[in-house]
């Protein structure tokens, strides 16, 4: 309910204070377990995410956010749980694919950390093992105009460019190995990367 709330609320300011376009909404999938892949250059990328797509969204951010007063408790509300970075989070890992199996969407800034200067970084392959593991597909998307929502003033342009989901296929029905790994996340990298131009 108040997750309902927050979101009309939060849409209805985004709105006022960015114009907003989502492109090729039709390429997400309406339900079953999905990982989306978005760069990350802004705090806000996953509150614009968030309302702009209508699918609940849970996001893996990094535990520091939460002791940010209000955001934190904002981003919580709004699905995002705590990882802690530069190790292997167990709880965070499994969080993940409790959520994929249930359905849901996991939402994942795959470079890892903001990218400051706005250019797309490397991907950590985290995220294809995810989708690989939770058996869903990964979902490319390229968000822009989140680093200028705030403080430069009103009308920003929000875009929001959605990807092909990428299905994870391994032909040896074995574990699937690092090269393999490798190969799907640049795969996945490129696809953003085209999304941003």
């Amino acid at each position: 309910m108040l997750y309902s709330i927050l979101k009309v609320i939060i849409t209805g300011f985004i709105k006022v204070i960015a114009k907003t376009e989502v492109k090729n909404l039709e390429k997400l999938p309406q339900e079953g377990p999905v990982v989306l892949a978005c760069n990350h250059t802004s705090y806000w990328d996953p509150v614009v995410l968030g309302v702009l797509l209508p699918r609940r969204l849970h996001f893996m951010a990094k535990e520091e956010l939460f002791k940010i007063f209000l955001f934190g408790s904002l981003i919580k509300i709004l699905g995002a749980f705590p990882v802690k970075r530069g190790k292997s989070d167990l709880n965070a890992i499994k969080n993940s694919l409790k959520i994929l199996k249930e359905g849901k969407v996991l939402c994942i800034f795959p470079e890892g950390t903001r990218s400051l200067k706005g250019e797309l970084l490397d991907f950590e392959s985290g995220i294809t093992l995810l989708a690989y593991k939770g058996n869903a597909p990964i979902v490319p998307v390229g968000l822009k105009g989140a680093r200028k929502l705030f403080p430069r003033g009103f009308r920003t342009k929000l875009e929001l460019n959605i990807g092909d989901p990428i299905y994870i296929e391994n032909p040896d029905k074995g574990k699937i190995t690092n090269e393999q790994l490798e190969q799907i996340t640049k795969q996945v990298h490129n696809k953003v990367k085209e999304l941003l131009a």
